[in-house]
């Protein structure tokens, strides 16, 4: 049944892997591998813990001594992380009162790798590094997450959770109510969004940190480029640009901006950007696809995706099953689909 053996994963990784599954199925099918993978999950956790026990040491914060974040001044990816905190242990609580183990550990695994883990923690090493007033604050936010968090595991990992809170404040005061903020997390999306375009543009480019990429993003409107100006430093963490620069132009100027960039395309519909390297890419030139190919076949996708969606909002069947809310949707990203389209096609005429 395991040629290959089995991996030595430990008593909590099993324990979440088992818990992970519908127990109100008739069968359990357990997978290996997925014990293997949430044995790194809680290493990621653990990492993440020594990463914010060094932070504190760095600034010389007491994390024990940390009772309330009520008083703190925070910033918005502050208050975004917050607001994930406070929808997943709700989550949690309604799913383990349910008995609906699965959805809780599904929504913990979400917050701990995608939220808190893969994005968060990146935003808070600039402030962290020059130990600013941030600096201070992101690391309790940090401490709170963690805290609440492994509480919230306990249930599943007892060990791990155990072990890490020795270090953490157990008894920091956390009204779930007043943190949650769904415009704030609609706002932090679109960020995310944008930054996972450039990454995808680097990937595909074979963009690194030596060849020192440098970020220019252009927005369409005064909102956009409001918006994006306070986002700056966590969009170069995230993107692991070395500078980011936002603009403002029109369709016109836009199309006269671009052929001064080397590599460029859309981010949704929310703005377009452009990369330039140093002198040291030029090795790789030959080694990838040009910029203008992988835009053709970005805009092919977007048209393939928008042609379904048309079809799916002119279905009667669509149109008389679906609610109020889903047909607003579905109209919605028809119109940033033809936006981004748009974008795009001006960018590469």
């Amino acid at each position: 049944m395991f040629p290959q053996g089995i991996q030595q994963c430990g008593t909590d990784a099993l324990r979440f892997s088992l818990c992970s599954h519908n127990i109100k199925n008739h069968f359990v099918n357990f997978d290996v591998a997925e014990c293997y993978t949430n044995k790194l999950f809680l290493n990621k956790i653990w990492q993440a813990t020594r990463y914010t026990i060094g932070a504190a040491e760095k600034l010389n914060l007491s994390l024990t001594d940390i009772e309330t974040m009520g008083n703190c001044p925070l910033s918005k990816w502050d208050r975004w992380i917050l607001s994930r905190l406070a929808d997943t242990l709700t989550t949690v609580g309604q799913s383990i009162e349910k008995h609906d183990f699965h959805l809780a550990t599904a929504a913990l695994k979400t917050f701990f790798y995608n939220n808190l883990c893969d994005v968060y923690l990146e935003t808070t090493k600039p402030a962290i590094n020059e130990g600013t007033a941030n600096g201070y604050i992101s690391c309790a936010t940090l401490a709170t997450c963690l805290s609440w968090g492994l509480q919230a595991m306990s249930v599943f990992t007892p060990f791990i959770a155990e072990e890490l809170l020795k270090y953490l404040p157990r008894g920091i005061h956390l009204q779930l109510s007043r943190y949650f903020n769904a415009e704030i997390e609609a706002e932090i999306e679109v960020i995310l969004a944008i930054c996972q375009a450039v990454r995808q543009l680097k990937s595909q480019n074979k963009i690194s940190k030596k060849h020192e990429p440098c970020l220019y993003l252009f927005a369409p409107e005064p909102e956009v480029f409001n918006e994006l100006e306070l986002h700056l430093k966590p969009i170069s963490a995230l993107t692991l640009t070395t500078e980011v620069f936002v603009e403002l132009l029109t369709p016109h100027e836009l199309k006269l901006r671009r052929q001064a960039f080397q590599f460029f395309s859309t981010a949704g519909h929310h703005c377009s950007f452009g990369l330039q390297v140093n002198g040291v890419y030029e090795e790789m030139r030959k080694q990838v696809r040009p910029v203008s190919e992988l835009n053709q076949k970005k805009l092919d996708r977007l048209q393939s995706e928008l042609e379904r969606y048309r079809m799916r909002i002119n279905d009667e069947g669509f149109l008389r099953s679906a609610s109020e809310q889903v047909q607003k949707r579905h109209n919605q990203k028809i119109q940033q689909l033809e936006l981004e389209i748009k974008n795009i096609r001006n960018l590469t005429s």
